[in-house]
Parts: C-alpha cells; structure tokens; sequence
C-alpha cells in the first residue's frame, strides 16, 4: 500500500533544478510508498524498460559521495547545490568517465567492489546540463528505471521532489483498494453508502489506496489521506518529507497485524502511544468510541499531488461489547514501551526489547511455544511493530565448542547472523519471530556462467561473469585474480552474478589476456568464514 507526504508551508525553491532526463517524465513509484520498514524515500522514473538514458545534474555543484552496492540503490551518486540541497540518484548503469574513472582507481586500490566514498567540493565539479551517470538496473531494483531524490543538504531530510516543479503531469484520481472497520474484528466496507453493523464500543478505520498516472500500469503512492467523522476532522496523513532515523514509523502508521494476518498494507486512523510521526493528525487519537444509538458518516478522501481526488462515504453503526480496541489475547508479561523488557526462556535464552523499540504496550503470554531443538517463539509477538532493533541471546550449550564460530541464529527460517559469546549465539533482528540457531560448515558454490574452463573465448567476448551462491550466512567478500593481478568483479546479488569486464583497464597495466593461456582464480567467502576457490583456464 502506498500513501503521500505533506505539502508544508516552506517554500522550495520552484525552477531552480531543471530536468534529470531528456525523455518525458513518468513515475513507476512515488515519494513516501509504504514499504518493509521504510517509505520510499525518492520517486522512480520509467525509462522505457531499457538502460544507458543519460542523467544530467539539474544544477551547478559538485559531486559529494559515491556509494556502490551489490542491492540497495545499486550505482548511487549525489550531488551538492549550492542552494543548500543535493540530488540523489540510484540504480545507474554506470557514471560519467570523469566520475567512473575515480571511482575504478578507488576500487583498485580498496580490492573493493562495495563502496561509499565521500568527496570534497573541489574533487569533480559539475554544471547544470551536464552528463553525470546513465539509467540503469542495479542493486535491488526490479527493472530498469531513475530512482532520484532531492535533500536537505545540512541533514539529509528527503523531500518529495514534486514540490521543486518537478515536470510530471496527472489528471488521474487516487482509487480506493480497501477499506476495513476495525472493532472487536476487521470487517469490509464492501460499496459506497453501505451501512456497516460493527461489533465494539471503540472504532478506527484502515484504508488501502493507490493513486494511478499518466502512461503508467503502477499503483503509485497516494498524497493525501483524510478521514471525517460527521463532517468533523478525524485523521489526516500528508507529508512532503522525513529524516531517515524516522523510516520505520511506517511500522506505527499502517495497521501492522492487517499487514500480517491478511496481507494488507493499511493506513490506520489510530495513534499508537509512542508514534511521534510528524505531520499527521488525529482527533482523540483517531478512535471513534460509538454509541450503539447512533449512526455515523464515515468520508474518506485522497488526493494526489495535483489535487485530483476521490470520495468514500459510508455509515457505521455500533453493537456494544465489552472488548475495548487495547485488550489483547490473555497472557501475563506486559512489554511496557516506556521501559527495557526482557522474555526470558527456561534454558536462559532471551529476547530483549530496549527501550524505545516499542510503539505502545503490549501483553504477551509466558507460555512461550518453543522447542530447544528447533525455536524459540513469544506467542503473537509477529504481530508487534518495532520502531528498532531487538536483541536475541540463545543457549548453544548443547553445541560442540568447535562448531561455535560456526553458529548463526535464523528468523523464520533466514540467517540474521550471530556471534558466539559464551554459551550464547547473540544478534539484534528488526522483527520479531520464530528464532532458532543453524550451523553454517558448507561453503559457497561458484559456477562460470558465461564461459567454458579450457576452451577458447568467442571474438566479440565481452565479460566474464560467474555465479556465486551461499546456502545459509550469505556471501560476505568475493575476489579474483587474472594471471595473478587483482580485478574488479561487480557483484548483482538479485542475481547471484559476479561479472568482469574485459575491457576494464588495470591501473597499473593496460594490458589484459594474454594470447593463449590465462589463469583466472575466484575465491568467495561466506559470512560464517567458509571459502571456495576456483581456477579456471581461459584461453583468448
């Protein structure tokens, strides 16, 4: 589910940035998009499925900081203005020569692929107009396309880049994809004006939209959502802008148990306690609490950017119970989220919740589900948002001492790694879940993906690309050597891929294959210490 951020009344300046692309404008995701534990921090531009579209710096300034990842933003590059913002760019193909041979020279001599570099203003200026990257596919993105932020430059608050008159055109209304009553149970306003009979004495509503563009298939994230009970103002969400030490309140602003249960991704009416989310509203923390005599008028709005809106209006009538919106299921341990709280396990283990991870309180069981042998589980405790990171300490005793470095702890089934201290396996995890410890001994596969060991390169070869593979702790470096010399593999983690461009120049040395014979060795290492190496004969 998707929403949008709030138009302040700061002015931003509103032709000072000039367009990133030379191709018409079309968002494929919005600023603010409700995604794992984060909004979206930028909007995305289509580029036609296809890579290599020039990026131009919308303004004079200098190049601040490259940072290259094998997923996140992929190729990454900002830019500082002189008017106080930078320009954010990922997922690009490559850089301009000037950047992309700095950032090659750093790489080689880092024998690092990963990495984030800050500059000084006088290392590569750039003007208005001028070529900085190209478009690409990189990091985590899902298919080709600009993913481009504007920032405050003093603190790096993002800000929705269609308040500087960014050139993108709408005259398609937000749509509603669900709205739910949330009482004793969830139920569905299924039409407009239906009147919902609803169990419960206290009430907040949950609503799914997206908002639609021109010549785009993509749900986009929706600029503003109110809610008006009686014709009296409810709950509003519209915000232009947020620091990233903020990102995980998406947790505390969605309905996180309809996310869980059902699927959904849902913004809530209700305030949780601790939810210090700028920039929205709620009367009375945005709980309806009915009297079974009346019938209330429930209006729903949003509106996208270029204030194009859509309505939802319906009745809500109220049958009284007992249940009130804060009990939960029986249980004797209260997660106070004004304090730590620590789950302690018969064996010792431990679940710690610091202070400040918890958005309200909760009641959890003691009775916790869990077996020494495969997990430890606090009952419903999935469906607790965290605002940060928890911490886990299980009891390994019962595990060989040299198998102990080996020892990582898994959440549903997925390594979120670990040290051995002790006779305990700790780490911190960003959700509650199912945890149990795995031992990782098997190293990582490699497999050559586009060429054969021993036999001769086609002509037109251009790369060398392999595939590198890890069971469990995942890969933690990758490295390989060309008749002995270091090289500089890009790593696509979405792809497992590893890849050497042939026509890469070494710093030092022009000169690449041999004719003949070449000995080309790979070694991958996974975060638990296991390593493969591999030499092959390439044959130019």
């Amino acid at each position: 589910m998707c929403f949008g951020f709030t138009l302040t009344a700061q002015n931003y300046p509103k032709h000072y940035f000039s367009s990133v692309l030379n191709i018409p404008l079309y968002p494929s995701a919005s600023f603010g998009e409700i995604r794992p534990n984060h909004f979206h921090s930028g909007i995305d531009i289509r580029t036609n499925e296809r890579t290599g579209y020039p990026v131009f710096s919308p303004a004079d300034g200098y190049i601040s900081r490259i940072k290259v990842q094998a997923s996140g933003g992929g190729k990454n590059l900002y830019v500082n203005h002189p008017n106080g913002y930078t320009t954010v760019y990922m997922h690009l193909e490559r850089y301009a020569p000037e950047i992309e041979q700095y950032l090659k020279e750093y790489q080689y001599s880092h024998h690092r692929y990963e990495v984030d570099i800050n500059l000084s203003p006088d290392k590569i200026k750039v003007k208005r107009g001028q070529t900085i990257g190209y478009t690409g596919n990189t990091g985590g993105s899902g298919g080709p396309h600009l993913h481009y932020e504007i920032r405050t430059t003093s603190n790096q608050e993002t800000i929705n880049p269609l308040l500087f008159s960014f050139p993108i055109n709408d005259t398609i209304p937000p749509f509603f994809a669900n709205i739910m009553v949330k009482g004793d149970d969830y139920i569905s306003v299924k039409r407009p004006y239906d009147t919902v009979i609803a169990k419960g004495n206290e009430f907040y509503i949950c609503i799914e939209g997206y908002d639609k563009a021109q010549n785009s298939t993509n749900r986009l994230g929706v600029y503003s959502t109110e809610v008006f009970c009686d014709n009296e103002l409810m709950y509003r969400c519209n915000i232009s802008k947020f620091l990233f030490s903020q990102t995980r309140d998406v947790n505390a602003i969605t309905d996180f148990r309809a996310y869980i249960e059902q699927g959904r991704t849902m913004l809530m009416t209700k305030k949780l306690r601790k939810n210090n989310f700028p920039s929205l509203y709620y009367k009375e923390n945005g709980i309806l609490k009915a009297y079974s005599s009346h019938i209330y008028t429930i209006r729903c709005i949003q509106k996208d950017f270029f204030g194009n809106q859509s309505d939802f209006v319906f009745f809500l009538k109220a049958v009284w119970s007992d249940v009130s919106l804060n009990s939960n299921d029986s249980g004797t341990t209260l997660f106070d989220c004004e304090d730590e709280n620590v789950y302690t396990f018969a064996d010792k283990s431990t679940i710690k919740v610091p202070k400040g991870a918890l958005y309200d309180d909760y009641i959890v069981s003691d009775k916790a589900k869990y077996d020494f042998k495969t997990s430890y589980y606090i009952p419903k405790s999935n469906l607790i948002p965290l605002k940060k990171s928890i911490s886990v300490s299980l009891n390994a005793a019962k595990i060989p001492q040299h198998l102990r470095s080996k020892a990582l702890i898994t959440r549903n089934g997925s390594s979120i790694g670990g040290s051995s201290q002790g006779n305990f396996i700790q780490t911190t995890s960003s959700a509650f879940g199912r945890f149990a410890i795995a031992i990782d001994t098997i190293s990582p596969l490699i497999s050559p993906q586009n060429f054969t060991d021993k036999r001769r390169l086609s002509p037109d070869q251009m790369t060398l690309s392999l595939k590198i593979t890890d069971k469990l702790s995942d890969i933690a470096t990758y490295n390989g050597w060309l008749n002995g010399r270091w090289i500089l593999f890009e790593y696509d983690k979405k792809r497992s891929v590893i890849t050497f461009d042939l026509h890469e120049l070494f710093i030092d040395d022009p000169v690449l294959l041999n004719d003949g014979k070449n000995v080309l060795k790979v070694e991958v290492a996974d975060k638990k210490g296991n390593i493969t190496t591999a030499e092959y004969t390439i044959i130019k």
